[in-house]
């Protein structure tokens, strides 16, 4: 059964953190000789060739293909996965359709592969057949939002965030106007009709989620990185609540059930 993108977005902060660790990366005597070969691939897309900052972009994919490829859990494992499509749709920059994205996630994992020793046996192999196409819109959506937020000046008194509070708000707004419509159509049909219709109700995005931190390495890692985004997560919501006003809390409480502010606050 294909799941909604929801199962998995609440996460990507830790990925985002991972990769963003690379993000002025030269690569050492690894990468930084590999990506001009790499990139010059049959494999590796038309578009990616063509980005101004296509080495830059190889290189910061292959240490976090290096990265994940460690992790044993199965639901990080996955969003792992799904977060690096998340990132090759919203970092390479003449990205014009679905098929780019897709022709670029299975370059990096096959390249990757090749250069790597041992050839790792798991790289997010068959990770991608159960995204569905409608979910880019909303990443697309949430991505933007979140290219207003900047989370260093975020404590800065002087720090202008009303763009991000706009941004936030235009998002969560187009979601919960897409989910109302998908509950109309589905929710409130009869059974049969239900059961044509993909991720038809409302509880299907409140899949419950549990990680037990045990089960990974980065266990005490993430606890950390969990702690902290939950507390950025709900400066902002409460920020965002007192410029809309009262007529507006109710929407904003749906949209931390919705997780489109990555709040980790289920664990």
């Amino acid at each position: 059964m294909r799941k909604s993108i929801n199962y998995w977005v609440h996460l990507f902060p830790l990925f985002n953190d991972i990769i963003d660790n690379y993000k002025d990366a030269y690569g050492g005597a690894i990468w930084e000789r590999a990506c001009p070969t790499i990139l010059n691939d049959s494999l590796i897309d038309e578009s990616l060739k063509n980005s101004p900052n296509n080495k830059k972009i190889c290189i910061q994919a292959m240490f976090y293909l290096s990265d994940i490829s460690a992790i044993k859990n199965e639901l990080l494992r996955e969003t792992a996965c799904i977060y690096f499509y998340y990132w090759i749709c919203h970092n390479i920059q003449n990205i014009s359709n679905v098929q780019d994205i897709k022709n670029n996630y299975d370059a990096f994992l096959k390249v990757f592969k090749a250069n790597v020793k041992g050839h790792p046996t798991y790289i997010c192999e068959n990770q991608m057949d159960g995204i569905m196409d409608e979910d880019l819109a909303i990443l697309k959506d949430i991505n933007g939002m979140y290219k207003k937020y900047d989370r260093n000046n975020w404590s800065n008194m002087n720090y202008n965030k009303n763009d991000f509070y706009q941004a936030a708000i235009r998002t969560i707004n187009k979601i919960n106007e897409k989910i109302e419509t998908k509950d109309t159509l589905s929710c409130e049909t009869t059974k049969n009709t239900i059961s044509q219709i993909p991720n038809s109700c409302k509880s299907s995005i409140f899949f419950p989620v549990i990680i037990t931190m045990m089960y990974t390495k980065f266990g005490s890692w993430l606890d950390v990185v969990i702690l902290r985004r939950t507390n950025e997560m709900n400066n902002i919501s409460e920020e965002i609540k007192r410029m809309q006003g009262n007529d507006r809390e109710i929407s904003i409480t749906r949209n931390i059930r919705h997780n489109i502010l990555y709040n980790a606050q289920k664990f």
